[in-house]
This record gives C-alpha cells, sequence and structure tokens, in this order.
C-alpha cells in the first residue's frame, strides 16, 4: 500500500491495515510535514495525528529531494533513522504544457493592457504560500508609476487548512484599490493555466515554505522567466540567476526589486528560462521517475519484477551527499534513486 497525503480518514485506514494485516508493506511518500510546517502552515491537529501513524507505520519512507529528506530528519529523526529513505522527484508531463483554452485566453486578453509587461502568481491561498508578499510588491512598483501588470490565479473558497478563510479575507483585502492592473482569478485548469502562462512575461512563486512544488516546474517546463523566494527545494533544482532569479523570502522590497530587474533584460530572461525548462525536462520527466517508483516498489516487496518499457532515473541525477545504499539491521538507510542535487 502506498499513501501519498494525510487525512484523518487515512489514519484511520492506516490503524486498520495494521491490525487486520500486520505483515502487509506499507510505503509512504512524503509531500509535506505537518510538524515541520508548524508556525507556517496552520494544519488541523487530525492530519499530525494521520503523519505520526503513517510515518511509524510505513516500511519505506519516500521523499521528494535533499531538502525534504532534512526537513523529515528534524522532524522524525529517531524514525527516520531505521528505515530506508528514498530520493524520488517530483514528475512532469511535457505534453500537459501544449493544450490552451483560446476561448478563456482571449477574454482575459480583453481586461489585460497590451504591450505591457505581465507578472503572473499561481497558487493556493494559503498562509506560507507568501501571496501578501507578491501584492505588496505590485503596490509598490504601481504606485511608482511603472508600465507592469498583474495577475494573482488560484483563488479557492475552501480549504483543508484551519483558518484559510482569514487568510483569503486578508489577500482580497490587500488587493482592494490596485486597480484594472491587478487581476484575480479562481482557481485554473490545465488549459486555462498553459493560456495564461503564454501570455506572462514572468512567474512569480513567493512561497515561504515547498518542497518539490509545481507552482515552479509547471512554468518553467512552458518556458516562462521564473522569480522565486530563495528556498533550499529550488536551488537544488535550479541555479539562481542562471535558471531562476531568487528573492529574499517574506521581502516584498526585493521581490519588487527582481521584478524590474528582469523586465528590463527581457532577452536575458527569455535564455534562463529556456535553461530552466531543459533542465525540468531532464529531470523531472514522468517516464524516468516512473521507473524509480518500480524500483522502490520491487526492493520493498523484495520480488524481481520484470523489466517494464520505463527507464530508471539512476545516473542521470547525482546524488551527492546522499548514501547510496540500504543497510540493515536498524541501521541509517538512505536509497537516492533520483535526487536532484546536482555535482
Amino acid at each position: 500500500m502506498h499513501f501519498f497525503s494525510v487525512h484523518w480518514i487515512i489514519g484511520n485506514i492506516i490503524r486498520e491495515v495494521t491490525a487486520a494485516l500486520p505483515q502487509q508493506k506499507i510505503v509512504y511518500s512524503v509531500h509535506s510535514l505537518i510538524k515541520y510546517e508548524d508556525g507556517t502552515r496552520r494544519n488541523p491537529s487530525s492530519f499530525f495525528a494521520c503523519e505520526q501513524k503513517l510515518i511509524q507505520s510505513a516500511h519505506v519512507l519516500h521523499v521528494l529531494n535533499a531538502t525534504s529528506r532534512e526537513y523529515l530528519e528534524r522532524a522524525y529523526a529517531n524514525v527516520s533513522a531505521r528505515k530506508p529513505v528514498y530520493v524520488i522527484p517530483n514528475g512532469i508531463q511535457p505534453s500537459d504544457a501544449l493544450p490552451r483554452d483560446e476561448a478563456w485566453g482571449r477574454a482575459l486578453g480583453t481586461r489585460l493592457r497590451p504591450r505591457t509587461y505581465t507578472v503572473v502568481c499561481l497558487s493556493r491561498w494559503a498562509h506560507g504560500k507568501g501571496l501578501e508578499y507578491f501584492v505588496q510588491a505590485a503596490r509598490r512598483l504601481l504606485d511608482a508609476g511603472h508600465d507592469v501588470q498583474f495577475v494573482l490565479a488560484g483563488r479557492k473558497l475552501i480549504s483543508w487548512e484551519m483558518q484559510w478563510y482569514l487568510y483569503l479575507v486578508k489577500i482580497s483585502l490587500m488587493t482592494w484599490g490596485l486597480g484594472s492592473r491587478f487581476i484575480v482569478l479562481g482557481w485554473l485548469n490545465t488549459a486555462q493555466r498553459n493560456a495564461l502562462f503564454a501570455m506572462a512575461d514572468a512567474v512569480v512563486v513567493p512561497s515561504e515554505l515547498e518542497y518539490y512544488p509545481y507552482a515552479v516546474l509547471e512554468p518553467a517546463a512552458a518556458g516562462v522567466p521564473l522569480i522565486c523566494s530563495n528556498l533550499p527545494c529550488v536551488n537544488e533544482l535550479l541555479r539562481d540567476r542562471e535558471e531562476y532569479l531568487s528573492f529574499t523570502s517574506r521581502d516584498a522590497d526585493d521581490l519588487a526589486d527582481k521584478i524590474l530587474a528582469l523586465a528590463k533584460d527581457r532577452r536575458a530572461a527569455r535564455q534562463m528560462a529556456e535553461r530552466a525548462r531543459q533542465r525540468v525536462l531532464e529531470v523531472c520527466d514522468w517516464k524516468r521517475i516512473a521507473g524509480d517508483y518500480a524500483r522502490l516498489y520491487r526492493d520493498t516487496i523484495g520480488v524481481e519484477t520484470t523489466r517494464g518499457l520505463v527507464e530508471s532515473n539512476e545516473g542521470l541525477l547525482p546524488a551527492a551527499g546522499l548514501a547510496g545504499a540500504v543497510s540493515s539491521g536498524g541501521a541509517r538507510a538512505a536509497v537516492a534513486s533520483g535526487s536532484v542535487g546536482r555535482s
């Protein structure tokens, strides 16, 4: 059994499975860490209880990169030291960047000013996503009279986080009075997202905490220049000032300065975006990553499987600083089958 997320229902499932099927092999993919996020994101206590059950019950743990593994070791040092830990990144399907909702794009185009530098932020509206810094940076640039416009998309009217509605109200109030150069959109489907990327000159990811964000992978795969808060997980994948531009997390003034810097040298921005696109397509193609998951399952159940149609990431992504073998007898173990660390 393989679990990818936490929820009180999953906690109940784990309890029943471990009681009825004590020999059942369990893999838990750690895509977030409730315990580590305390103080940044506001998760329900039931999610924390489920996370504890999953990490305790899992025979194998899977993390997305070296950053996530470090967070795991900080939050659950005693447990993670006794279990195999596989490192496999998130993946993308290159063809996902192709479909566009042209009608939706034309409708949005009527709201955008022509030949104006367009900055996009596409994110859930939740604590820790850093949207307040995006809005503050936009206000500073608009108040200064710069020829720029902004699109903030991804708003949903429900979320699992505690007090999500307070954050939604906060951001909504912050955008009040910004005028027609600041457009707020709701949740987008894939074709709408791609249409928006096609109109964007830059995409901003202002998060305070991430693990292996699709908010970075998707615009990078689409070839849009990126400005991201200076997060360890992003620096594992992309090189600052070579493949993306970083700004100091929670610093709206620095973000505003980086937006201007990118706008002033659009040729360099396009070159940077193309390098990021090539990097993401090389590292994060699901055809390669699927091979890593196949190996994880094979190792977990201890059965030699027949070779499939996909190739493993092994050898493509150097795992600098990570142990390369699974040890036994309760010793610390890690398998780096797809780390995105650069050699």
